[in-house]
């Protein structure tokens, strides 16, 4: 009785026609360079499929962004102040 291999790395038993796993896979170091190019083939076709903002909404959205910044920074400032007075007179 002779055994042969598959394209896929088994043995084959032709008595039974079953097939056998011997473990013969791609090595580990193959198997993460190919994860990593399918990573960067994925994340590059992504970027494709992005619509960035104009250069006036990019703007728009900044300003927007530095304005409720600062609004939130002036709203804790005031509590702040506020909590300290009212600790100062408990104290």
């Amino acid at each position: 009785m002779q055994s042969s291999i598959s394209a896929n790395g088994r043995f084959l038993d032709p008595a039974n026609q079953a097939t056998i796993d011997r473990g013969f896979t791609k090595s580990t170091s193959m198997k993460a360079i190919t994860a990593i190019q399918d990573y960067f083939r994925g994340a590059i076709a992504e970027m494709k499929k992005v619509v960035w903002p104009t250069k006036k909404q990019t703007v728009q959205y900044s300003i927007i962004v530095i304005a409720i910044s600062l609004g939130v920074a002036g709203f804790f400032s005031v509590l702040d102040y506020i909590f300290s007075y009212l600790l100062d007179q408990i104290i």
